[in-house]
Protein backbone atom coordinates (compact mmCIF):
# COMPACT_ATOMS: atom_id res chain seq x y z
CA UNK A 1 0.00 0.00 0.00
CA UNK A 2 1.47 3.31 -1.11
CA UNK A 3 0.22 5.57 1.72
CA UNK A 4 3.52 7.46 2.12
CA UNK A 5 3.76 8.63 -1.51
CA UNK A 6 4.07 12.43 -1.70
CA UNK A 7 2.12 12.59 -4.94
CA UNK A 8 -1.62 12.75 -4.20
CA UNK A 9 -2.59 11.55 -7.65
CA UNK A 10 -0.35 8.51 -7.28
CA UNK A 11 -1.73 7.84 -3.82
CA UNK A 12 -5.34 7.58 -4.90
CA UNK A 13 -4.64 5.75 -8.14
CA UNK A 14 -2.42 3.04 -6.64
CA UNK A 15 -4.81 2.06 -3.83
CA UNK A 16 -8.24 0.49 -3.86
CA UNK A 17 -10.40 2.62 -1.58
CA UNK A 18 -13.63 1.47 0.04
CA UNK A 19 -16.03 4.12 1.38
CA UNK A 20 -18.07 2.56 4.18
CA UNK A 21 -21.29 4.53 4.78
CA UNK A 22 -22.14 4.19 8.45
CA UNK A 23 -24.62 7.08 8.73
CA UNK A 24 -26.99 7.17 5.75
CA UNK A 25 -29.38 8.87 4.88
CA UNK A 26 -27.11 11.94 5.32
CA UNK A 27 -25.17 11.96 2.02
CA UNK A 28 -21.66 12.62 3.36
CA UNK A 29 -20.21 9.20 2.51
CA UNK A 30 -21.78 9.16 -0.95
CA UNK A 31 -20.35 12.60 -1.72
CA UNK A 32 -16.89 11.48 -0.59
CA UNK A 33 -17.19 8.43 -2.85
CA UNK A 34 -18.31 10.54 -5.84
CA UNK A 35 -15.38 12.92 -5.33
CA UNK A 36 -12.81 10.14 -5.10
CA UNK A 37 -14.23 8.73 -8.35
CA UNK A 38 -14.01 12.15 -9.97
CA UNK A 39 -10.36 12.39 -8.93
CA UNK A 40 -9.62 9.09 -10.64
CA UNK A 41 -9.40 6.81 -7.60
CA UNK A 42 -10.27 3.12 -7.73
CA UNK A 43 -13.14 3.47 -5.28
CA UNK A 44 -16.04 1.31 -4.12
CA UNK A 45 -19.05 2.37 -2.07
CA UNK A 46 -20.61 0.16 0.62
CA UNK A 47 -23.80 1.04 2.46
CA UNK A 48 -24.39 -1.74 5.02
CA UNK A 49 -28.08 -0.91 5.35
CA UNK A 50 -28.59 -2.33 1.85
CA UNK A 51 -28.35 -5.77 3.47
CA UNK A 52 -31.07 -7.51 5.43
CA UNK A 53 -30.51 -7.90 9.15
CA UNK A 54 -29.43 -11.40 10.15
CA UNK A 55 -32.34 -13.72 10.91
CA UNK A 56 -31.17 -14.18 14.48
CA UNK A 57 -30.49 -10.47 15.09
CA UNK A 58 -33.61 -9.73 17.18
CA UNK A 59 -33.21 -12.92 19.22
CA UNK A 60 -29.54 -12.26 19.94
CA UNK A 61 -30.24 -8.62 20.75
CA UNK A 62 -33.06 -9.56 23.14
CA UNK A 63 -30.81 -12.14 24.85
CA UNK A 64 -28.07 -9.57 25.37
CA UNK A 65 -30.66 -7.13 26.73
CA UNK A 66 -31.93 -9.76 29.19
CA UNK A 67 -28.41 -10.42 30.43
CA UNK A 68 -28.27 -6.68 31.20
CA UNK A 69 -25.10 -6.06 29.28
CA UNK A 70 -24.79 -2.33 28.73
CA UNK A 71 -23.74 -2.84 25.10
CA UNK A 72 -26.97 -4.64 24.06
CA UNK A 73 -27.96 -1.92 21.58
CA UNK A 74 -24.66 -2.22 19.72
CA UNK A 75 -25.20 -5.74 18.47
CA UNK A 76 -24.15 -5.52 14.79
CA UNK A 77 -26.81 -6.12 12.16
CA UNK A 78 -24.95 -7.18 9.02
CA UNK A 79 -21.68 -8.86 10.01
CA UNK A 80 -21.76 -11.78 7.54
CA UNK A 81 -22.86 -9.76 4.50
CA UNK A 82 -20.50 -6.86 5.23
CA UNK A 83 -17.49 -9.13 5.80
CA UNK A 84 -18.31 -11.02 2.59
CA UNK A 85 -18.47 -7.72 0.68
CA UNK A 86 -15.15 -6.51 2.13
CA UNK A 87 -13.42 -9.76 1.17
CA UNK A 88 -14.79 -9.50 -2.36
CA UNK A 89 -13.59 -5.91 -2.76
CA UNK A 90 -10.24 -6.58 -1.01
CA UNK A 91 -9.45 -2.87 -0.48
CA UNK A 92 -6.14 -1.24 0.46
CA UNK A 93 -7.91 1.53 2.37
CA UNK A 94 -11.28 1.54 4.12
CA UNK A 95 -12.68 4.93 5.10
CA UNK A 96 -15.63 4.55 7.47
CA UNK A 97 -17.91 7.58 7.69
CA UNK A 98 -19.71 7.78 11.05
CA UNK A 99 -19.13 4.39 12.71
CA UNK A 100 -18.94 0.67 12.03
CA UNK A 101 -20.03 -0.80 15.38
CA UNK A 102 -23.73 -1.28 14.62
CA UNK A 103 -22.99 -2.83 11.20
CA UNK A 104 -20.16 -5.32 11.68
CA UNK A 105 -18.75 -7.14 14.69
CA UNK A 106 -15.57 -5.49 15.98
CA UNK A 107 -13.60 -8.75 16.19
CA UNK A 108 -14.63 -9.67 12.65
CA UNK A 109 -13.46 -6.31 11.32
CA UNK A 110 -10.10 -6.64 13.08
CA UNK A 111 -9.72 -10.18 11.70
CA UNK A 112 -10.44 -8.91 8.16
CA UNK A 113 -7.95 -6.08 8.65
CA UNK A 114 -5.22 -8.54 9.57
CA UNK A 115 -6.19 -11.01 6.85
CA UNK A 116 -6.47 -8.52 3.96
CA UNK A 117 -3.88 -6.00 5.15
CA UNK A 118 -5.96 -2.86 4.59
CA UNK A 119 -5.56 0.42 6.46
CA UNK A 120 -8.66 1.49 8.37
CA UNK A 121 -9.69 5.14 8.80
CA UNK A 122 -12.70 6.88 10.33
CA UNK A 123 -14.26 10.24 9.55
CA UNK A 124 -15.90 10.90 12.91
CA UNK A 125 -19.19 12.69 12.29
CA UNK A 126 -21.07 11.28 15.29
CA UNK A 127 -19.25 11.81 18.59
CA UNK A 128 -20.99 15.16 19.10
CA UNK A 129 -24.37 13.42 18.86
CA UNK A 130 -23.39 11.00 21.63
CA UNK A 131 -22.76 13.61 24.32
CA UNK A 132 -26.20 13.06 25.88
CA UNK A 133 -25.68 9.30 26.27
CA UNK A 134 -22.79 8.41 28.55
CA UNK A 135 -22.96 4.67 27.82
CA UNK A 136 -22.98 5.28 24.10
CA UNK A 137 -20.08 7.72 24.23
CA UNK A 138 -18.10 5.43 26.54
CA UNK A 139 -18.62 2.50 24.17
CA UNK A 140 -17.67 4.61 21.15
CA UNK A 141 -14.46 5.86 22.76
CA UNK A 142 -13.36 2.50 24.14
CA UNK A 143 -14.42 0.19 21.32
CA UNK A 144 -14.79 2.17 18.08
CA UNK A 145 -12.04 4.80 18.12
CA UNK A 146 -9.16 2.36 18.90
CA UNK A 147 -10.02 0.25 15.81
CA UNK A 148 -8.60 2.79 13.38
CA UNK A 149 -5.16 3.66 12.11
CA UNK A 150 -6.35 7.25 12.07
CA UNK A 151 -9.53 9.10 13.05
CA UNK A 152 -10.48 12.45 11.53
CA UNK A 153 -12.96 14.41 13.66
CA UNK A 154 -15.28 17.21 12.54
CA UNK A 155 -14.69 18.98 15.90
CA UNK A 156 -11.48 20.51 17.23
CA UNK A 157 -12.75 20.54 20.83
CA UNK A 158 -13.78 16.88 20.67
CA UNK A 159 -10.43 16.05 19.07
CA UNK A 160 -8.66 17.71 22.00
CA UNK A 161 -10.89 15.83 24.43
CA UNK A 162 -10.18 12.45 22.81
CA UNK A 163 -6.43 13.19 22.61
CA UNK A 164 -6.54 13.96 26.32
CA UNK A 165 -8.01 10.51 26.98
CA UNK A 166 -5.03 8.92 25.24
CA UNK A 167 -6.50 8.56 21.74
CA UNK A 168 -3.53 10.01 19.88
CA UNK A 169 -4.84 8.65 16.58
CA UNK A 170 -7.50 11.41 16.41
CA UNK A 171 -6.95 14.67 14.47
CA UNK A 172 -9.13 17.61 13.48
CA UNK A 173 -10.46 17.68 9.91
CA UNK A 174 -13.71 19.61 9.31
CA UNK A 175 -16.41 18.59 6.87
CA UNK A 176 -16.60 19.37 3.20
CA UNK A 177 -19.38 19.41 0.65
CA UNK A 178 -19.70 19.17 -3.10
CA UNK A 179 -20.48 22.42 -4.93
CA UNK A 180 -24.23 22.69 -5.37
CA UNK A 181 -25.95 23.74 -8.57
CA UNK A 182 -28.32 26.59 -7.86
CA UNK A 183 -31.37 28.11 -9.45
CA UNK A 184 -30.18 31.66 -9.84
CA UNK A 185 -33.78 32.74 -10.40
CA UNK A 186 -34.80 31.87 -6.83
CA UNK A 187 -36.00 34.94 -4.95
CA UNK A 188 -35.37 35.46 -1.23
CA UNK A 189 -39.00 34.95 -0.27
CA UNK A 190 -38.55 34.50 3.49
CA UNK A 191 -36.27 36.02 6.11
CA UNK A 192 -35.19 33.17 8.36
CA UNK A 193 -34.77 29.41 7.96
CA UNK A 194 -33.93 26.85 10.62
CA UNK A 195 -33.77 23.12 9.82
CA UNK A 196 -32.80 20.73 12.59
CA UNK A 197 -33.95 18.24 15.21
CA UNK A 198 -35.46 19.82 18.34
CA UNK A 199 -34.10 20.38 21.81
CA UNK A 200 -34.88 22.76 24.65
CA UNK A 201 -32.04 25.18 23.88
CA UNK A 202 -33.18 25.54 20.28
CA UNK A 203 -36.77 26.02 21.40
CA UNK A 204 -35.65 28.80 23.74
CA UNK A 205 -33.88 30.66 20.91
CA UNK A 206 -36.70 30.14 18.42
CA UNK A 207 -39.33 31.45 20.83
CA UNK A 208 -37.45 34.76 20.72
CA UNK A 209 -38.11 34.80 16.96
CA UNK A 210 -41.81 33.90 16.95
CA UNK A 211 -42.74 37.34 15.65
CA UNK A 212 -40.21 37.21 12.81
CA UNK A 213 -40.68 35.78 9.31
CA UNK A 214 -39.35 32.35 10.27
CA UNK A 215 -39.63 28.85 8.79
CA UNK A 216 -38.68 25.78 10.86
CA UNK A 217 -38.43 22.19 9.54
CA UNK A 218 -38.02 18.93 11.48
CA UNK A 219 -40.47 16.10 12.08
CA UNK A 220 -39.71 15.69 15.78
CA UNK A 221 -40.69 19.26 16.63
CA UNK A 222 -44.23 17.91 16.94
CA UNK A 223 -43.24 16.40 20.29
CA UNK A 224 -42.60 19.91 21.61
CA UNK A 225 -45.93 21.50 20.73
CA UNK A 226 -47.22 21.26 24.31
CA UNK A 227 -44.44 23.59 25.50
CA UNK A 228 -44.41 25.80 22.41
CA UNK A 229 -46.19 29.10 21.83
CA UNK A 230 -48.99 29.17 19.29
CA UNK A 231 -47.09 31.77 17.24
CA UNK A 232 -44.05 29.51 16.93
CA UNK A 233 -46.07 26.36 16.21
CA UNK A 234 -47.61 28.14 13.21
CA UNK A 235 -44.12 28.49 11.72
CA UNK A 236 -43.36 24.75 11.96
CA UNK A 237 -43.27 22.18 9.15
CA UNK A 238 -43.16 18.77 10.79
CA UNK A 239 -40.98 17.02 8.26
CA UNK A 240 -37.31 16.28 7.71
CA UNK A 241 -35.79 17.62 4.52
CA UNK A 242 -32.54 16.67 2.79
CA UNK A 243 -30.60 17.47 -0.36
CA UNK A 244 -32.59 19.21 -3.12
CA UNK A 245 -35.58 20.13 -0.95
CA UNK A 246 -33.27 21.63 1.65
CA UNK A 247 -31.20 23.45 -0.95
CA UNK A 248 -34.28 25.11 -2.43
CA UNK A 249 -35.32 26.41 0.98
CA UNK A 250 -31.81 27.72 1.69
CA UNK A 251 -31.74 29.50 -1.66
CA UNK A 252 -35.06 31.23 -0.85
CA UNK A 253 -33.99 32.43 2.62
CA UNK A 254 -32.13 35.61 3.52
CA UNK A 255 -30.61 34.24 6.74
CA UNK A 256 -29.88 30.60 7.60
CA UNK A 257 -29.80 29.99 11.34
CA UNK A 258 -27.57 27.38 12.97
CA UNK A 259 -28.38 26.82 16.66
CA UNK A 260 -26.46 24.04 18.36
CA UNK A 261 -27.66 21.83 21.19
CA UNK A 262 -26.69 22.72 24.76
CA UNK A 263 -24.34 19.72 24.80
CA UNK A 264 -22.40 20.87 21.72
CA UNK A 265 -22.25 24.37 23.22
CA UNK A 266 -20.97 23.01 26.53
CA UNK A 267 -18.17 21.30 24.57
CA UNK A 268 -17.44 24.58 22.76
CA UNK A 269 -18.10 22.83 19.46
CA UNK A 270 -20.26 23.72 16.49
CA UNK A 271 -18.62 23.17 13.09
CA UNK A 272 -21.49 21.12 11.68
CA UNK A 273 -22.66 20.26 8.17
CA UNK A 274 -25.29 23.04 7.99
CA UNK A 275 -22.49 25.61 7.86
CA UNK A 276 -21.01 24.13 4.70
CA UNK A 277 -24.39 23.53 3.07
CA UNK A 278 -25.25 27.21 3.54
CA UNK A 279 -21.97 28.50 2.13
CA UNK A 280 -22.09 26.08 -0.80
CA UNK A 281 -25.43 27.69 -1.71
CA UNK A 282 -24.11 31.26 -1.33
CA UNK A 283 -26.33 31.67 1.72
CA UNK A 284 -25.81 34.02 4.65
CA UNK A 285 -25.06 32.00 7.79
CA UNK A 286 -25.74 33.14 11.35
CA UNK A 287 -24.48 30.52 13.79
CA UNK A 288 -23.59 29.92 17.42
CA UNK A 289 -20.13 31.21 18.28
CA UNK A 290 -17.53 28.62 19.22
CA UNK A 291 -13.78 29.06 19.39
CA UNK A 292 -13.03 26.39 16.80
CA UNK A 293 -14.88 28.40 14.13
CA UNK A 294 -11.89 30.77 14.14
CA UNK A 295 -9.77 27.94 12.71
CA UNK A 296 -12.19 27.40 9.85
CA UNK A 297 -13.59 30.81 8.80
CA UNK A 298 -13.01 34.52 9.16
CA UNK A 299 -15.84 35.58 11.46
CA UNK A 300 -17.78 38.69 10.49
CA UNK A 301 -16.33 38.46 6.99
CA UNK A 302 -17.33 34.99 5.73
CA UNK A 303 -19.95 34.00 8.31
CA UNK A 304 -21.64 35.72 11.25
CA UNK A 305 -21.98 34.44 14.81
CA UNK A 306 -23.87 35.13 18.03
CA UNK A 307 -23.28 34.26 21.69
CA UNK A 308 -26.68 35.08 23.20
CA UNK A 309 -30.29 35.14 22.04
CA UNK A 310 -30.24 38.94 22.32
CA UNK A 311 -27.18 39.18 20.06
CA UNK A 312 -28.86 36.77 17.63
CA UNK A 313 -31.93 39.02 17.38
CA UNK A 314 -29.80 42.18 17.03
CA UNK A 315 -27.79 40.66 14.16
CA UNK A 316 -30.89 39.29 12.43
CA UNK A 317 -32.56 42.70 12.52
CA UNK A 318 -29.37 44.43 11.39
CA UNK A 319 -28.66 42.20 8.41
CA UNK A 320 -32.28 42.16 7.27
CA UNK A 321 -31.99 45.94 6.99
CA UNK A 322 -28.54 45.92 5.37
CA UNK A 323 -28.88 43.77 2.26
CA UNK A 324 -25.55 44.72 0.70
CA UNK A 325 -23.52 43.77 3.80
CA UNK A 326 -25.42 40.50 4.14
CA UNK A 327 -24.89 39.64 0.48
CA UNK A 328 -21.17 40.50 0.64
CA UNK A 329 -20.59 38.22 3.63
CA UNK A 330 -22.49 35.43 1.83
CA UNK A 331 -20.30 36.01 -1.25
CA UNK A 332 -17.12 35.91 0.84
CA UNK A 333 -18.26 32.73 2.58
CA UNK A 334 -18.98 31.02 -0.71
CA UNK A 335 -15.56 31.98 -2.08
CA UNK A 336 -13.87 30.52 1.02
CA UNK A 337 -15.94 27.35 0.69
CA UNK A 338 -14.94 26.91 -2.96
CA UNK A 339 -11.26 27.42 -2.07
CA UNK A 340 -10.95 25.21 1.02
CA UNK A 341 -14.09 23.20 1.78
CA UNK A 342 -15.22 21.38 -1.32
CA UNK A 343 -14.84 17.62 -0.91
CA UNK A 344 -12.05 17.74 -3.46
CA UNK A 345 -10.07 20.15 -1.27
CA UNK A 346 -10.93 18.20 1.88
CA UNK A 347 -9.88 14.85 0.45
CA UNK A 348 -6.54 16.21 -0.72
CA UNK A 349 -5.93 17.38 2.84
CA UNK A 350 -7.14 13.98 4.07
CA UNK A 351 -4.55 12.31 1.86
CA UNK A 352 -1.79 14.52 3.27
CA UNK A 353 -2.83 13.55 6.80
CA UNK A 354 -2.68 9.88 5.81
CA UNK A 355 0.95 10.41 4.89
CA UNK A 356 1.74 11.62 8.42
CA UNK A 357 -0.47 9.06 10.22
CA UNK A 358 1.33 6.94 12.77
CA UNK A 359 1.31 3.21 11.95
Amino acid sequence: MNVMNDDFETLIKENKILIFDGISPPPIAKEIYDTFCKLGAHTTFLNPSQFKKSKTYKIERSFIRLTKKKEYYYHPKYTKDVSRAIRKISPDIILVVGFSYSHINRKTLLKLKKELGFKLFLWDTESGNMLSNIKKLDFYLKNEIPLYDRVFSFSKSLTTYMNGLGHENVSFLPYGLNPIEQDTGEKKSNDLLFVCTPNIRRLHFLEKLKNHDLKVHGKYWKRYTSIMSKQLSEKMSYEDIWSKELYKLVARSKIILNINSHLWSSFESGVNLRIFETLALKGFLLTDYCEELNDVFKLGHEIETFKTSEEMIDKIDYYLKHDNERKQIAKNGHARFMKDYTWEARLKLFAKQLQTAKP
